[in-house]
């Protein structure tokens, strides 16, 4: 199915990649519009995401990729460069705020970041605003996505070959690491694919739903510990916990909404 899904869609290519996940191109199979005339504003998700943001959640906050994640991306892959890579540079190792030089290199890099916005270690460029304080059409699947799916059923249906030549198309073929070559093979090849997932799809809402159907943790380090998260944040959690990560229906909504059996 997730063959038939991205047939007529074919892979964006890298000047698309980088224009900033807002703007629908041949690769995007279903989406929500968006428009400067019809927009939630601070409430969108550009506003709370977009790299150039006006909203104070991203002038104060901006998104960030776990450190662990980022340097597990090859520096051949065109991804790294869509986060802020501090080596070389200093930030606060308690916050993760950039220190001037690193700030001054993400305002080169990048020119249309909100002037008076806070610039962190590992923030995020992969997603731009088309207008403020978050206007942008939002995606929510595309052809990306189906290759990886398909990789996962293929190893599976131990297809491990079928497998490894997904991946290579979706990640060497596309062009976005050229350098690209999969020879993984059994429990490698599942983690494989499970990396790529969290490479590719970033930012688009899959982490929580993946590693629920795993049964993988969640774990986020803190600077201490070599990550960058902060404290509070700095959590390990299981799919095991929390009514196994299933959201339940409010008893009100079922006991006064007829239309729910």
């Amino acid at each position: 199915m997730a063959t038939k899904a991205r047939n007529g869609y074919p892979l964006m290519d890298i000047q698309q990649y980088r224009s900033g996940f807002s703007e629908p191109n041949q690769e995007w199979i279903w989406s929500s519009f968006g428009s400067s005339q019809e927009n939630l504003h601070y409430y969108s998700f550009f506003g709370y995401i977009g790299y150039n943001s006006s909203g104070s959640n991203v002038r104060l906050y901006p998104k960030c990729i776990s450190k662990e994640l980022f340097e597990k991306i090859p520096r051949s892959d065109i991804r790294k460069t869509l986060f802020l890579n501090p080596e070389g540079y200093s930030y606060n190792t308690t916050t993760g705020v950039a220190d001037a030089p690193l700030k001054a290199k993400a305002f080169e890099l990048f020119p249309d970041i909100y002037p008076t916005s806070t610039a962190y270690a590992y923030m995020q460029f992969k997603f731009k605003a088309q207008d403020m304080p978050g206007v942008g059409h939002l995606n929510h699947f595309r052809s990306s996505e189906m290759y990886l799916i398909e990789a996962e059923a293929k190893y599976h249906l131990n297809d491990h070959t079928g497998a490894r030549q997904t991946l290579e198309t979706l990640n060497k073929e596309s062009g976005r690491n050229p350098s690209y070559i999969c020879d993984k093979a059994d429990v490698s090849l599942l983690e494989e694919i499970k990396l790529y997932r969290a490479i590719e799809l970033w930012g688009e809402g899959f982490d929580w739903f993946d590693l629920k159907r795993w049964g993988d943790s969640l774990t986020r380090k803190s600077f201490a510990d070599g990550g960058n998260f902060v404290g509070v944040l700095a959590v390990t959690r299981t799919p095991m916990e929390g009514n196994h990560w299933t959201w339940r229906i409010p008893i009100r909504e079922t006991d006064y909404n007829n239309a729910i059996d």
